[in-house]
């Protein structure tokens, strides 16, 4: 036996993990053999078959889960075999495009996430530009909260949520976004809905995603208030960001155009959606299969984006009363007095210039009540990206 560690040994020295391999067979051969010999085996099978992007493969996947499985039996979750084989495989399931949640989070649960590495990868692009990746830890409680959610489990959500943002010193990947809204989508869910619309609000003072903007307006919605949702949807929809992500928010005003029979928006919507589900390779159902079959020629040849102008375009006559704005005060001047900040009633203060108050410029002091809406700006001093208040009104 002594013979056999040694020569394995030697050969993992020498990277040859193929030659391994074939000397100890396959996964399911190594029970009768030693922890040790095991260990090289395990490792060379993981640097050789387990990281190889075929080994998901519809090929090769029974043996990878056969490893995995294997992986679980022989170490525990402080071995860094243990943890980086199941990270990876469930980096793998949450790829899909319909994960088995339940599934992953029994994965998730094997691993403590205190113990998982918490420095983030750095490696420079093709640009020589310095990058980082999330750590093991970030990626932990990202995978976890997110499969609580999918889960309805609201409670457990929150909770880990609220513990990502307590532990992660770093972000990546808008990560802290995601677990704020998360945080205030399960607090609403748990009809703590006031304490929801003002963390998004406070998420929307210093991120302005589409996301958020969809959210506050289902929930605004889902609350009565149908006019101020809808402008949050419409936003939404304006905002940078992947359509095939926003068909939920094309759903809503399909649904629409179908109670106010509209037929013609109705079917472009239908189509729109149709065609981003194609795009993507998504299933579609029989019915809409039917639907693309009936659907007249004219339609059928319409291009993706003029399909999309012609919805956002009537979505804008007839929807869209007025631009979203905050409503804060004046907290102080700056320059001269042409330039100035002011306190929002939730989240951080923001630049605007005199120049943009629409009404009565003479007429306002410290903490005047006004009402504003924030666009995308630079700030020269700081080199950096910025917010801006304008259209800013006088709240008489």
């Amino acid at each position: 036996m002594m013979e056999d560690v040694e020569r394995i040994k030697e050969l993992y020295q020498s990277k040859k993990y193929e030659e391994i391999i074939s000397l100890l067979g396959n996964v399911k051969d190594l029970s009768n053999d030693s922890y040790v010999i095991r260990n090289y085996f395990f490792w060379s099978y993981y640097r050789t078959r387990f990281i190889i992007e075929d080994a998901f493969s519809e090929r090769n996947i029974s043996s990878t889960k056969e490893f995995v499985k294997r992986v679980i039996k022989d170490y525990s979750n402080e071995d860094m075999l243990f943890q980086i084989v199941i990270m990876k495989y469930i980096a793998h399931e949450m790829d899909k495009a319909a994960p088995n949640y339940s599934a992953v989070n029994d994965f998730l649960d094997r691993l403590n996430p205190e113990i998982l590495k918490e420095d983030c990868f750095k490696f420079k692009d093709d640009k020589g530009k310095n990058r980082e990746l999330a750590s093991d830890k970030e990626k932990w409680y990202s995978w976890k909260t997110k499969c609580l959610y999918e889960m309805e489990d609201y409670h457990n959500c929150l909770k880990f949520s609220q513990l990502a943002l307590e532990n992660i010193k770093t972000f990546h990947y808008d990560n802290d976004v995601w677990f704020k809204r998360r945080i205030a989508l399960s607090k609403f869910e748990l009809n703590q809905k006031d304490e929801a619309i003002k963390l998004l609000d406070e998420i929307i003072s210093v991120k302005r995603e589409w996301f958020i903007f969809a959210e506050k307006g289902f929930m605004l919605i889902k609350m009565g208030d149908k006019e101020k949702g809808l402008q949050y949807l419409i936003q939404a929809l304006k905002m940078p960001g992947p359509d095939q992500m926003k068909l939920k928010i094309y759903n809503h005003f399909m649904e629409i155009f179908n109670e106010r029979k509209d037929s013609d928006l109705s079917k472009k919507t239908r189509l729109f959606i149709i065609r981003i589900r194609e795009k993507n390779d998504w299933p579609i159902s029989d019915e809409n299969k039917k639907f693309m079959n009936d659907l007249s020629l004219d339609l059928k040849n319409l291009h993706l984006s003029e399909i999309k102008k012609d919805i956002l375009d009537f979505i804008s006559r007839e929807f869209e009363s007025i631009e979203i704005s905050t409503t804060g005060k004046i907290e102080r001047m700056l320059t001269e007095g042409k330039t100035g900040l002011i306190k929002p009633d939730v989240g951080e203060s923001i630049f605007f210039r005199v120049k943009s108050i629409l009404n009565n410029t003479k007429g306002f002091k410290i903490g005047t009540p006004v009402t504003y809406q924030i666009i995308d700006s630079f700030d020269k001093v700081k080199n950096q990206p910025s917010k801006e208040a304008v259209q800013i009104r006088i709240i008489q």
